[in-house]
């Protein structure tokens, strides 16, 4: 059976490296090259997990949930996510210490596919190739860590039911549990045209911007020019301009609040007054008014149950982990407090900027 990408995140995306095949890539070169790999954190079976494999796996976490979590968080990523990726690697190490047990392999022939699936995501071996540098590794880590994630699926799929898909009733009673899930918001269609405020303008200039845009409105009502050809011409939101303005649909809370009270009080088919917003003046097109509705349960009824049959997947998967768990010797060597105490939070000029959305930095 295939995992995907949910199931991966509810047990703390132990997988990555199958969808996302670099993911994992570079932690026995860590392990191997830098001085942390000397401490050990803890041991599965007497299988070691050192303090650099444990902080390569902290910097995958980071990364995939940087921009889901605030700033003060990932700066404290070695904290935050300690918990976690020793978890992870414990797994880790419990899925390849038992698949050796149970003799699963990997012939070289389902290697290459793999590979072969993995190299066509991008335009050319020149890209892939650069993708591996980037992550400082060669091809032949790479392809013994795309085996190792290939023997723990198989491992999986060996010993892992795949869960069946739950009843008509089931799946109602959840949609009509979860209705937060199921309310589509009320959304609005417009266009603008948006003229930007420079920054150390007086007064008189920036009624002067204004007036220009009253000036147009009027054009427009006197049919002297239309909405879309006025935005195409004088709009300052490039992004928009070419379309004639328009915006598409889009809810309340995704515009900043002078624009969405604009445009959500307009009736459709009419123009806005002239609206100042922290990116200028905006004079608005409403097109169309959709009101708050809710998806019918026939319309989401599939979707329910491969939802649930998912959720059944990770608790099997889960049951399935612990049980390894509770017949392996795993031995924390480190605590919490004392991994805290040797890694403090990073600097805000060391949390990595692209990491950050542009309003984080």
């Amino acid at each position: 059976m295939q995992y995907s990408a949910p199931i991966f995140l509810l047990f703390t995306i132990f997988l990555t490296s199958i969808t996302c095949p670099f993911g994992l890539l570079a932690a026995e070169e860590s392990a191997a090259s830098s001085d942390p790999a000397k401490k050990v954190i803890a041991k599965v079976d007497g299988t070691e997990i050192t303090e650099a494999m444990l902080l390569h796996e902290i910097d995958q976490m980071a990364a995939y949930m940087a921009r889901r979590i605030p700033p003060a968080q990932l700066a404290q990523k070695e904290r935050y996510f300690f918990d976690n990726a020793l978890e992870r690697c414990i797994v880790l190490s419990l899925l390849t210490n038992t698949a050796a047990k149970e003799g699963i392999r990997i012939s070289d022939a389902e290697l290459e596919e793999k590979i072969q699936e993995i190299k066509k995501q991008f335009p050319d071996e020149e890209q892939f190739q650069a993708a591996l540098q980037s992550q400082k590794i060669d091809e032949k880590t790479f392809r013994d860590r795309i085996r190792t994630s290939m023997i723990h699926e198989k491992l999986l799929d060996a010993n892992v039911k795949e869960a069946e898909l739950p009843s008509d009733a089931s799946a109602e009673e959840f949609y009509e549990k979860n209705p937060q899930f199921f309310n589509v918001p009320e959304k609005c269609r417009a266009s603008h045209i948006l003229l930007t405020i420079p920054e150390g303008v007086t007064d008189e200039q920036k009624q002067a911007i204004k007036d220009k845009l009253i000036a147009t409105k009027k054009d427009i009502e006197d049919k002297k020019i239309t909405f879309e050809d006025a935005a195409r011409q004088m709009s300052d939101d490039k992004g928009s301009a070419v379309q004639g303005g328009d915006l598409g649909y889009f809810q309340r809370e995704q515009m900043v609040k002078p624009f969405a009270d604009a445009a959500f009080s307009t009736p459709a088919g009419q123009m806005s007054d002239i609206v100042e917003s922290q990116f200028g003046y905006h004079l608005i097109l409403v097109a169309d008014h959709k009101e708050t509705s809710k998806i019918s349960y026939d319309e989401v009824k599939d979707k329910i149950k491969g939802l649930l049959k998912e959720r059944n997947q990770v608790d099997a998967v889960n049951a399935y982990f612990e049980s390894l768990k509770k017949k392996a010797k795993i031995e924390q060597l480190v605590s919490k407090e004392e991994w805290d105490a040797a890694h403090p939070p990073l600097s805000r000029e060391q949390v990595v900027p692209e990491l950050l959305e542009p309003n984080q930095k």
